[in-house]
């Protein structure tokens, strides 16, 4: 039920961000993400009981992948809504683990690609190619 429940959010996620996109700039949306994200979060932390104090040098760590990891991800893919459709959108971050993957092993040498790694990976981009060239939006 919950494996259902995230999924349903995750795409959804898409479709609301592209009506969003039409009443309000990518940055108050991203703002505001961040500020329920916050806000949960606090809520989460004070209800547990047991938990480690964190470091000024950490926070520190944690302030920039935040502002790295998260906003400006959050602040580009508002950004990409206001031009892209919501499919292309989805398939575009629906590659990300395929291309973390693939950068792991150009970079590191540490993961071992298979055929099925590179029949996925062409099948995405095939399908995201042919969703633009029907919709029109040049590539």
């Amino acid at each position: 039920m919950w494996l259902t429940f995230s999924v349903s959010a995750w795409g959804s996620n898409f479709v609301f961000g592209k009506i969003l996109v039409n009443d309000f700039s990518p940055a108050v949306l991203t703002s505001l993400r961040l500020l329920f994200i916050v806000l949960f979060l606090i809520v989460f932390v004070l209800s547990r009981q047991k938990l480690q104090k964190v470091s000024i040098r950490d926070w520190k760590w944690i302030l920039m992948l935040g502002v790295v990891g998260v906003f400006i991800n959050q602040l580009t893919f508002f950004k990409g809504l206001v031009t892209a459709d919501s499919t292309s959108s989805a398939l575009i971050l629906a590659t990300a683990p395929i291309l973390t993957g693939f950068l792991g092993r150009f970079f590191e040498r540490t993961i071992h690609i298979t055929y099925a790694f590179w029949f996925f990976y062409c099948n995405h981009w095939y399908l995201l190619c042919s969703e633009q060239r029907r919709s029109g939006i040049p590539l």
